[in-house]
């Protein structure tokens, strides 16, 4: 409760200032340069995914009072928070193993519900590893990528870039990328899989079983397919 509160007061002081001022910080900066710019041109809803930690979940808090505020006129219709779970800086393997991949999925369940072509991603704020995956998200699927960079003034949209992926190895591999995607599999020490997939899958032992699940890198691979695959 005292931390809501805090969030609610923090976004009433931050309203006073102009939404360009860098002491309101990079999430802030980049959506009015957006809307100022014509990136964006609509203010019906914005999504903001947060780490798993304190300090995420609180400026999640702040971002939402802020532009929920009917003075703002910058304000959305409906602000959203999601926390990405495992995404955290205490903890380099949930944050690579869970974290990553959990961050293609809440942007896949975004782009699922809204579909496409009404979906942009604003890689501004978070972790660099966030905001580099990001942008390879939406490279994946389609989506145009914003970024503020610090010193800038103006956000600019990241220029797509080929992703030279086979498709014909996803669906040779369709049944393991699903199990994989529900979670992880067992075995022993000699599992063997394609040798192709060495980048798309993390191997690890944990309390003495031998696991495999998707890397980030699969999780963004599995997602991006089946997306292309369902639209075509």
């Amino acid at each position: 409760m005292a931390a809501s509160k805090n969030a609610k007061g923090l976004a009433v002081a931050l309203a006073g200032l102009d939404p360009a001022d860098r002491l309101l910080g990079a999430e802030i900066n980049s959506i009015r340069s957006m809307r100022a710019y014509g990136y964006l041109d609509a203010n019906e809803y914005v999504r903001f995914l947060v780490s798993d930690t304190e300090n995420g979940r609180l400026t999640g808090q702040i971002l939402k009072f802020y532009y929920r505020r009917h003075q703002n006129p910058y304000r959305f219709r409906e602000v959203d928070i999601r926390v990405i779970e495992d995404l955290r800086d205490d903890d380099v393997g949930r944050f690579k193993n869970q974290g990553l991949r959990n961050l293609v999925r809440l942007i896949a369940d975004t782009v699922r519900y809204f579909g496409v072509e009404r979906v942009l991603i604003n890689a501004t704020g978070g972790y660099k590893a966030q905001i580099s995956f990001a942008g390879m998200i939406g490279m994946a699927l389609g989506l145009p990528v914003y970024y503020l960079f610090e010193r800038f003034s103006q956000v600019i949209e990241l220029p797509p870039q080929p992703v030279a992926w086979d498709l014909s190895l996803w669906l040779e591999n369709t049944a393991l990328f699903y199990e994989l995607d529900e979670g992880l599999l067992t075995g022993d020490p000699g599992f063997v899989i394609d040798g192709r997939l060495t980048a798309l899958v993390d191997r690890i032992e944990e309390d003495g079983r031998f696991l495999v699940l998707l890397s980030a890198a699969g999780q963004l691979f599995h997602t991006a397919f089946r997306f292309r695959f369902q639209r075509q």
